[in-house]
C-alpha cells in the first residue's frame, strides 16, 4: 500500500512541471525527409519487384481459387431435355409476326 501511495505522489509531482522533453533537440525535416528517400531508394535498388509482388499475393488472398470437390449429385438428362424444349419454345413463340403484304400500289 505504501507503494501505490509512492506511485501516485511521484505520477502527481511528475504531472506538475513542464514537459520532460523540452529542451530535446528536434531533428531537421528537411534531414529526415532525405533518411526516408534514401532508404527507400535502397530498399527498391535491392529488390524492384518487391511491390508488384506484394499487390499480386493480395489479388490471389483476395480471391481464392476454387476448390476441386467431386459432385455427388447429378440432374436426369429427362429434366435437361425439358427445359431445352421450354427454351425452344419461348424463342419460337417470342418471334414477331410475319408482316402482312402491303396492297400493290396502281399504276398509271
Amino acid at each position: 500500500m505504501r507503494w501505490l501511495a509512492i506511485v501516485i505522489a511521484w505520477g502527481a509531482w511528475g504531472a506538475c512541471g513542464p514537459p520532460a522533453l523540452t529542451n530535446v533537440p528536434r531533428p531537421d525535416p528537411v534531414v529526415a525527409a532525405a533518411a526516408a528517400a534514401a532508404a527507400a531508394t535502397a530498399l527498391t535498388v535491392a529488390d524492384p519487384d518487391a511491390q508488384a509482388k506484394k499487390q499480386e499475393e493480395k489479388k490471389d488472398a483476395d480471391n481464392p481459387r476454387p476448390r476441386d470437390r467431386a459432385v455427388d449429385q447429378s440432374v436426369p438428362a429427362d429434366v435437361l431435355d425439358r427445359l431445352d424444349e421450354q427454351r425452344a419454345n419461348k424463342a419460337s413463340n417470342s418471334k414477331p409476326a410475319p408482316a402482312a403484304p402491303s396492297a400493290p400500289s396502281p399504276q398509271p
